[in-house]
């Protein structure tokens, strides 16, 4: 009988457990025979092991992860046979082209995912008694260079980056004798 270790009988109970290959391409790659799989099922380990991914695969939260990797598991055996037929001369274009669509979305080539830049959002709210103000934007970090800094009477300042809600705020508070800071600049601290 072939001599396995924990972690290599871990993974022949979770593929037989999940069935999705033929039992004796299973036991091929793990280089034991049906009469040694019989000896391997006595053990306690191997049991316990085979019964806790029983639970998991069978588990009614497992349904999604079951269909997507059993499918993955026929396209795997799938891809090879469709992609041959493919590449033969009598085969119209049109088909060709979808099966060459089909091996380009799996193997992500040339798919642009719709990802938006990096950014954040901010909210500020103002309750001023009966009137409240809202402002709601978003900003991108780290999208532009860093200002260079500028010396003026002796002192380092860097241009403020100034956003609109911000800038709302700032004149909203001026004129409501709040103090906002102007000038554009910014002191280093």
């Amino acid at each position: 009988m072939t001599d396995l270790d924990d972690v290599t009988l871990a993974k022949l109970a979770r593929e037989m457990v999940m069935n999705i290959r033929n039992y004796q391409a299973v036991f091929a790659d793990f280089g034991i025979s049906e009469e040694d799989y019989y000896e391997i099922e006595k053990n306690d380990f191997y049991k316990r092991v085979k019964e806790q991914f029983a639970q998991e695969w069978n588990s009614s939260l497992s349904t999604k992860d079951r269909l997507r990797i059993g499918s993955l598991a026929y396209l795997e055996q799938l891809l090879p046979a469709i992609t041959r037929r493919a590449l033969r001369a009598e085969e119209s274009l049109a088909a060709s082209t979808e099966v060459g669509k089909l091996l380009e979305k799996i193997g992500s080539v040339g798919e642009q995912k719709g990802e938006k830049p990096a950014g954040e959002r901010f909210v500020i709210n103002i309750n001023l008694g009966a009137d409240v103000e809202r402002f709601d934007e978003a900003i991108e970090v780290g999208t532009e260079e860093v200002p260079k800094l500028e010396k003026t009477h002796g002192k380092t300042h860097r241009k403020r980056k100034t956003f609109p809600a911000i800038e709302r705020l700032r004149t909203a508070g001026e004129g409501q004798g709040s103090g906002g800071q102007g000038g554009g600049e910014l002191p280093d601290s």
